[in-house]
């Protein structure tokens, strides 16, 4: 399965300033890509590229929060790209997982999950393609190498199918 996992830094009000971008093919390597925005053309332009991947998935931590800043540049439906129509999706959320998975833990947010279960890998994978200044999260890139490392934790261990949106 093709997965490609986003990660905006910005707001509705500023807009998408970084995107953060790890794509995962099977038969091929996995890309990592941090996009740094400067405008709305330069947005609109970087979020088709991204669906040049035509990933079978989209993954990402509160899939809300992304979900909300595409609609903000590109209207989309919840398939895969058919008749020249922007399609997003489908999506897992990896907030949504690790809540249902482990309900005692005390918080469900990417830094204290990525603490919880894949930090030394983050951390290695940070040294390799994240610029210095930007591994920490709340940097895209970093925060979807996080994203991209919890799915991967638990995709062969549950049946994931159930959480798909």
């Amino acid at each position: 399965m093709k997965t490609l996992t986003l990660d905006f830094e910005g707001s509705l009000k500023t807009g998408i300033r970084e995107i953060g971008v790890v794509y995962e093919d099977p038969k091929k390597t996995t890309i990592y890509k941090e996009i740094t925005i400067h405008d709305d053309l330069e947005c609109i332009n970087a979020l088709n590229n991204v669906l040049n991947y035509e990933p079978n998935l989209f993954i990402s931590h509160n899939i809300d929060t992304e979900k909300n800043l595409i609609k903000k540049y590109l209207p989309y439906g919840s398939n895969i790209k058919k008749n020249d129509e922007m399609k997003w999706g489908p999506w897992f959320d990896t907030a949504k997982v690790y809540r249902a998975l482990y309900p005692q833990l005390p918080k469900y947010d990417l830094t204290f999950l990525t603490e919880s279960f894949v930090q030394k890998t983050a951390n290695k994978l940070a040294m390799e393609y994240c610029n210095n200044a930007k591994r920490k999260h709340h940097n895209a890139l970093y925060d979807a190498i996080c994203t991209h490392l919890l799915f991967n934790r638990i995709q062969k261990k549950v049946n994931l199918n159930i959480f798909i949106q």
